[in-house]
């Protein structure tokens, strides 16, 4: 694999944000995404990182938008490492990590969002988005306008974070390749005190692709949810919540044909769990039960999360 990256400009380097963006021979989407992005007004600087694409992607980006700072891999090691590379690359005190089919609507959603940082606390924010190719259901949006909601359920392509605190907790666990590594995340900043907040109202429309690989989905997530107990969970609430994640999992995607599928992944999980088993760092109980408490609900007032993490 090789790695190569353009130039840094100084007017780059003075963004306060950087929006890094990975992508794969969706060269069409991913235009439509750079003009949204450049049309806010907040200007950005823009790290597109091209995740092994053979579609002409970075020869469109060479020629459309000489100004976006490209990352190329020759081979695919996936959105999880491909946001680090360009996190570590970036110079904004913000990250926002968008996908290559999430397009912004409004010219003031970045600057809307940057607002939404008004406590030290706030790691990061959501950028509600709409599924337009499925129906009109906003997704990641505060409970209710005016309200300080937390999450561990939001979407590394719709979301903005302190390039600090997303740095300072190790980003994402690259073994995740895709899929799940949000919540792994999100324990980890729970774990110093550091919360992904709710955003309000739909910013982004996000085209998923109609032909979506099931089958590698059911695979991963398998895999990605034993990976997350083992990183993760604390004694004694580890087998008792990597044993229930087994169970779940299998009966839920028994029930919808997807049980070979999830067993490879948990069959994937072991080799992967004995290669990486030094980036096992479980978090406090009351920092997991607290993301239980979380998890089961959605969302809830920081305050409270506050009060269920306690002041230690």
């Amino acid at each position: 694999m090789s790695e190569a990256a353009d130039d840094q400009s100084p007017a780059q380097a003075r963004a306060r944000v950087s929006a890094v963006i990975p992508t794969r021979n969706r060269k069409e989407l991913l235009r439509r995404v750079l003009h949204a992005l450049q049309a806010q007004t907040v200007r950005s600087e823009i790290i597109c990182v091209d995740d092994g694409s053979t579609d002409g992607t970075a020869a469109m980006l060479g020629a459309e938008f000489p100004q976006v700072r490209t990352l190329r891999r020759e081979v695919s090691r996936g959105p999880a490492a491909a946001r680090n590379a360009g996190a570590r690359a970036a110079t904004g005190e913000f990250l926002l990590t968008l996908d290559d089919d999430c397009v912004l609507t409004t010219t003031d959603a970045i600057e809307r969002t940057l607002e939404l940082f008004d406590r030290p606390e706030i790691a990061g924010v959501t950028l509600p988005f709409v599924n337009v190719r499925l129906d009109r259901r906003i997704t990641t949006a505060a409970p209710q306008a005016g309200g300080t909601f937390v999450t561990t359920d939001y979407y590394a392509g719709m979301v903005i974070l302190r390039r600090d605190n997303f740095l300072q907790a190790g980003g994402y666990r690259e073994p995740f390749f895709m899929h799940h590594e949000e919540a792994d995340l999100a324990i980890r900043l729970l774990d110093k005190r550091r919360f992904i907040r709710n955003g309000f109202q739909a910013l982004i429309d996000h085209h998923e692709s109609p032909v979506r690989d099931r089958l590698k989905l059911w695979r991963l997530g398998a895999q990605n949810a034993v990976l997350f107990a083992i990183y993760n969970v604390p004694w004694p609430w580890f087998p008792i919540h990597l044993g229930s994640t087994i169970v779940k999992t299998l009966v839920y995607a028994w029930r919808r044909d997807g049980a070979v599928p999830v067993v490879q992944g948990f069959c994937a999980a072991i080799p992967i769990a004995r290669r990486t088993l030094g980036l096992r760092a479980p978090v406090r109980s009351r920092t997991y039960l607290a993301f239980r408490t979380l998890k089961n609900g959605g969302h809830l007032p920081l305050d409270c999360m506050q009060e269920l993490l306690g002041h230690g």
